[in-house]
């Protein structure tokens, strides 16, 4: 409604502008009731987000909550930039290769014809060698070794005697000691995944294998080292300061725990 229509209004029906001020004031009591709520919940919204927070930065640090109930998070990083140089710093020692004094084979490079006249070099002496060394891994290649137990009919009483295998051979065909050494190491020192360790294998020497045989040679390390881990608990009790710590991880979605005991040798 315009000014010039709310002047002639009153002028002409004071008691319809009366109602329609009393609606007004009706709506503005009702929102003024409606704001006094929802300060009143956006107060108590905030003082709980504001406890929530306090909660989650409660920990074993800062509270006496116990280490068990600390989240596993990756705290964030406190360096700063140096402003050096990537790569190696000068005084570092560096692992800069030397030069073997017993190569595993020798190339002698020598031209046969001269390069200004062309005549033969043949069994002409040289009169300095210049010596440079490459370092390099031979092709991975599987080696299978046949072992053949031989039975001897003795001429004098004719007893048959025959050859024992040696004791880690029992199968007809079976994977050797080096090999299962390589799977415990890369599945529990490089932490590979099984399937990935037995494509590795594969790949590299030619193997097919399945990822039972991976775990049946950690299994085998496992129960070997046994009277291993017997003698470093028992040294662990027997030292007079011991480390002890725990660490949270998620294993398939679960919370789990990685409980450590150590001295400065023994783990």
């Amino acid at each position: 409604m315009k000014k010039e229509q709310f002047i002639e209004l009153c002028k002409t029906d004071p008691e319809e502008v009366f109602k329609l001020f009393c609606v007004m004031g009706e709506t503005i009591t009702t929102l003024q009731t409606q704001v006094v709520a929802l300060n009143e919940q956006v107060d108590s919204l905030k003082a709980e987000v504001k406890e929530l927070k306090a909660r989650l930065g409660q920990n074993s640090k800062n509270s006496n909550k116990p280490p068990s109930t600390d989240e596993f998070f990756k705290p964030k990083s406190t360096r700063k930039k140096s402003g050096k140089k990537t790569g190696g710093q000068n005084g570092h020692p560096g692992h800069t290769l030397k030069m073997s004094d017993n190569p595993d084979r020798v190339i002698v490079h020598r031209e046969s014809t001269c390069s200004g006249c062309g005549r033969s070099l043949v069994g002409h002496p040289a009169r300095s060698k210049e010596r440079r060394q490459s370092f390099d891994v031979p092709v991975p290649k599987a080696e299978i070794t046949e072992h053949i137990s031989e039975t001897i009919c003795c001429s004098g009483c004719g007893k048959l005697n025959k050859a024992e295998f040696p004791s880690e051979i029992t199968q007809p065909v079976q994977y050797g000691p080096g090999l299962l050494a390589k799977l415990v190491y890369l599945s529990q020192y490089q932490l590979i995944p099984y399937n990935r360790v037995v494509e590795f294998i594969h790949d590299i020497y030619g193997l097919s294998l399945s990822e039972a045989t991976v775990y049946n040679a950690i299994k085998t390390a496992y129960d070997s080292l046994e009277p291993v881990e017997e003698v470093i608990v028992e040294q662990l009790k027997a030292s007079p300061v011991l480390n002890a710590d725990e660490t949270g991880m998620r294993v398939e979605n679960k919370r789990q725990w990685v409980h450590v005991a150590s001295t400065d040798a023994l783990t």
